[in-house]
This record gives structure tokens, C-alpha cells and sequence, in this order.
């Protein structure tokens, strides 16, 4: 597969995730998602830089950073059931993705597409474990998708969400062991 490109505008969409209406959504499904939650907040801005943009305070008092990635389009209407990991924030600018950021506090990163009230929720570091044993394959199965914003370009690659559940359920079922050794050769 080769690399498409598309127009963004990062800040509409940043505009549109921040709406009272999408907000409480989020929050409504977090409580869902996440039986020990007691309380749901909005992140500060500096959080959300830092990869959280709701806060879940369980039980405990433990809080949870959640990073919510908003669309208002459902990749459904395109006969796709798919969620976009990001490769590189910033192409020219040599800035990594938020998928295999390791700086980012983020404990969970959930979807929610507001058009069909959809929401899907993966465990961070899992995801990111698994993106860097598989995401080579995906870059080259799913194809790279450059999204030119205001000033930079990112680029990410949509992989359907079963092929993550699957890649999940064998990373941590010892399934991917020979992938795992030779990023990890050090570990054995």
C-alpha cells in the first residue's frame, strides 16, 4: 500500500471535540467503560499536551489519564470499522506519534464518534506494545495516510479493530514470542 494524502484542519476538529455536548458524551461512556470510576474531569490543557484529556478517579482515589480521540464522522458510513494510529505528529519536524510516544502519561485512549454516539476504549501501554511489534506489518498492509494540517503534516495508519483485539489477545497470550525477542533481545 502507498501513502494518500488528506487536508485536516487539527483545529475545527480540536474546536469540535471540546463541545459540551461531545464532552458529556465522552464522559457518559467512560463511566461506562470503566465500572470503578467515580468521577470523570476534563484535563487542563498542559495534561492534555501530555496525552490526557479526561481524568477518572476510581474507588481507590487512583486516577487514570484517558486521551479521547474525536471524530464526527463514524468510519462505519465508509464500510470501515477502523481507528487511526498515529506514526508521526509532525513528518518534517522528526516529532513521533502519540501510538509510540513514550513521554505520554496516558493510560487509556478512547474513540467516540459523535455521529452514532460509538465509543471504543484500548488499555495505552498495551496498544503501544503491540503497535511496535505489528506496526510495521500494518504500515504495509493498511497503508500510511498523511493528514496535512496547518503548518505540519502527520501521518497514521486506520487498522480495523478486530485486527487490534487479535494482536492484543496474542501479544499477551506469548503468540508474537519470536517478534517480541528480537525487539527485546536484551529481555531474554
Amino acid at each position: 500500500m502507498g501513502t494518500k494524502e488528506k487536508v485536516c484542519n487539527f483545529w475545527n476538529d480540536l474546536e469540535e471535540s471540546r463541545s459540551v455536548e461531545i464532552t458529556k458524551s465522552v464522559i457518559r461512556h467512560l463511566h461506562e467503560a470503566i465500572p470503578q470510576a467515580t468521577a470523570v474531569e476534563v484535563a487542563c490543557e498542559a495534561d492534555d499536551k501530555r496525552g490526557c484529556d479526561f481524568w477518572v478517579t476510581l474507588y481507590s482515589g487512583r486516577k487514570l489519564a484517558v486521551d479521547a480521540k474525536i471524530r464526527s464522522t463514524d468510519c462505519r458510513k465508509y464500510g470501515n470499522n477502523d481507528i487511526c494510529l498515529e506514526v508521526w505528529s509532525d513528518i518534517d519536524g522528526k516529532r513521533i506519534g502519540w501510538t509510540l510516544d513514550r513521554s505520554k502519561i496516558t493510560d487509556y485512549v478512547c474513540w467516540y464518534w459523535s455521529s452514532t454516539d460509538r465509543f471504543a476504549i484500548f488499555p495505552f501501554l498495551p496498544l503501544q506494545a503491540v503497535f511496535k511489534v505489528c506496526g510495521p506489518q500494518w504500515l504495509n498492509q493498511y497503508g500510511r495516510q498523511r493528514q496535512q494540517n496547518r503548518g505540519y503534516v502527520s501521518e497514521s495508519v486506520f487498522v480495523p479493530i478486530v485486527t487490534i483485539h487479535d494482536a492484543l489477545n496474542q501479544y499477551y497470550m506469548s503468540e508474537l514470542q519470536a517478534e517480541k525477542e528480537k525487539l527485546y533481545p536484551d529481555r531474554n
